[in-house]
């Protein structure tokens, strides 16, 4: 370790064996940090031990094992790789570095199959959000492809779920507000969307005087109501206004029920300002009642909305220019509401680590190579200058590259993840939720005039119960972006060959979306589908 990483101090290294004194290795003194406290300790690096991780530990700060024991329980193994999927730190690092959300094990001792079941068993889980990969290699960016791809790639209209809520537009005007200042594009955010809230709110209160006068009078006296009664039936019946005056411990609760009716901190913005305007506190107070029970919350809302959406117009271009990391902060306050999906862009990572094995029943065999993609395998490497792409699962995806590969306007490809900020993202209904597609393959071609455009390629089975939505919302995606992508192919096996179906021709997404079956969908692929490649 020391000759990898010299800086490693004394106190960086330690160790949780069970007898708990100091190791002297060399002219090194280890020393022993109990499991339990691992993860508060702000100088451990590196960490020995027995069997400590196995035994209730919890660490994410954890982010490379290696193991020499040699491992033959399932339960044991599972165990140990369990504890490191966890992202590290528990959390995403939205910082623009890759690596600070990868965890690696090595485990040479571990019996093959164990190993195989139990990534088998997290890949097939849907609630892990974790890609496993056997036996990785780091891809970098091919100095073989154009440079311009990488920038294509990065700014490929994608979705992304909504991972943020606020209790109010008037909420996420303040957040906007804060990031938008944190990171130079305006001055003093906060305060100018206060000030614009306080401003809007201002503006309708004068619209609405006589309204809210009315509310207010009404808050500031009390009704009377006489009746009366002989012989058990009502002969006269009379009502008025007192002059006694609501008291202040009432208006006390008709400020509060304001505050609570009222978004965010609008209620105290606004009285501060009547009350720097020459209004005392109870005529303050009874004002924010009244406005509150007119039902005011809808203009700060719809002011709150636009002074985002025009922010948006003013800031979205700076926004675009900025690292990616910041991107993501600022860009889904721009869209957040009701929505469960929201708008962004691919995101062009500088590594991209993939397996080099893959599981096949209880063992692992080599997966295949192939040249051209936008990331590559270093030099130095087995099958340097190429991408390993695992077809094991569909003889199609093979058939496709074989096919695209053989262009000889080709300049470059990607093969689009199955989840994350790296992958393009379709989003579709099925049923009552909604959720992403990942369509296979990205292929970018120069047409001739200096210009490269992008197909979009995904064979995929068509006897599974969401094909039809997936689709469709493929279709609709492609025809919204006609000016990026030339051809988006739906690829299905009918019979033994291969059919295409163009999915930005016209209305192709409707008649998919009926297509609600098999046969149906095999139907349309034989009538207006044309033989692949």
């Amino acid at each position: 370790m020391e000759s990898t990483w010299p800086a490693l101090s004394g106190y960086a290294l330690a160790h949780a064996f069970g007898d708990h004194g100091q190791y002297k290795v060399g002219d090194k003194s280890v020393r022993y940090l109990p499991p339990e406290a691992i993860s508060g300790d702000d100088q451990a690096r590196v960490v020995l031990f027995k069997s400590a991780l196995t035994t209730g530990w919890d660490c994410p700060r954890a982010e490379v094992m290696i193991s020499f024991q040699n491992k033959d329980s399932y339960t044991e193994i599972a165990q140990l790789i369990g504890r490191l999927v966890r992202t590290p730190l528990a959390k995403r690092v939205d910082s623009g570095e890759d690596r600070l959300n990868e965890v690696a094990a090595y485990l040479p001792g571990f019996r093959t199959e164990h190993v195989a079941r139990v990534v088998n068993a997290l890949t097939e889980e849907e609630t892990v959000k974790v890609d496993i990969v056997v036996a990785p290699v780091v891809c970098t960016r091919s100095a073989d492809v154009p440079a311009e791809l990488f920038d294509l790639l990065d700014n490929v209209p994608s979705y992304t779920r909504q991972s943020a809520s606020f209790s109010s537009r008037t909420a996420q005007l303040m957040r906007l507000a804060a990031t938008l200042t944190e990171h130079g594009l305006i001055n003093q955010g906060s305060v100018k969307a206060k000030q614009w809230i306080v401003d809007q709110m201002r503006a309708a209160d004068g619209q609405r005087s006589s309204e809210i006068d009315a509310k207010v009078e009404d808050i500031l006296s009390l009704n009377i109501s006489t009746t009366m009664v002989a012989y058990g039936e009502a002969i006269m019946q009379s009502v008025g206004k007192s002059a006694t005056p609501t008291n202040e411990r009432d208006l006390e609760g008709y400020f509060l029920k304001a505050k609570r009716l009222l978004p965010d901190g609008s209620a105290n913005w606004y009285y501060n300002d009547l009350c720097d305007r020459g209004e005392d506190d109870l005529d303050a107070s009874a004002r924010l009642a009244a406005m509150a029970d007119l039902g005011f919350k809808t203009v700060v809302e719809e002011q709150a909305a636009a002074l985002i959406d025009s922010w948006r117009h003013q800031h979205s271009a700076k926004v675009s220019a900025k690292p990616r990391h910041i991107r993501n902060q600022i860009e889904p306050l721009w869209h957040l509401g009701d929505a469960p999906m929201l708008p962004t862009t691919v995101t062009a990572r500088d590594a991209y680590p993939a397996a080099t094995e893959r599981v096949r029943g209880t063992t692992v065999e080599p997966i295949g190579t192939y040249p051209s993609h936008l990331y590559v395998i270093p030099s130095g490497k087995p099958d340097a200058g190429k991408f390993p792409v695992d077809t094991s699962r569909s003889s199609w995806e093979k058939e496709v590259l074989d096919a695209e590969l053989n262009s000889s306007t080709l300049v470059g490809w990607y093969r689009n993840p199955s989840s994350g900020q790296h992958a393009l993202a379709v989003p579709y209904e099925f049923g009552d939720k909604h959720q992403l597609m990942h369509p296979d393959f990205l292929f970018w071609h120069d047409d001739g005039d200096s210009e490269f455009v992008m197909d979009i390629i995904d064979p995929h089975r068509f006897d599974l119960a969401d094909t039809s939505a997936k689709w469709s919302a493929l279709a609709r995606y492609a025809q919204t972006h006609k000016d990026l992508i030339r051809r988006c192919l739906a690829i299905a096996k009918i019979g033994e060959s291969l059919r295409a179906l163009d999915l930005t021709a016209e209305g192709i997404g409707e008649r998919i979306a009926e297509a609600t079956n098999q046969a149906l969908i095999e139907a349309i692929f034989v009538a207006e589908g044309v033989s692949y490649p």
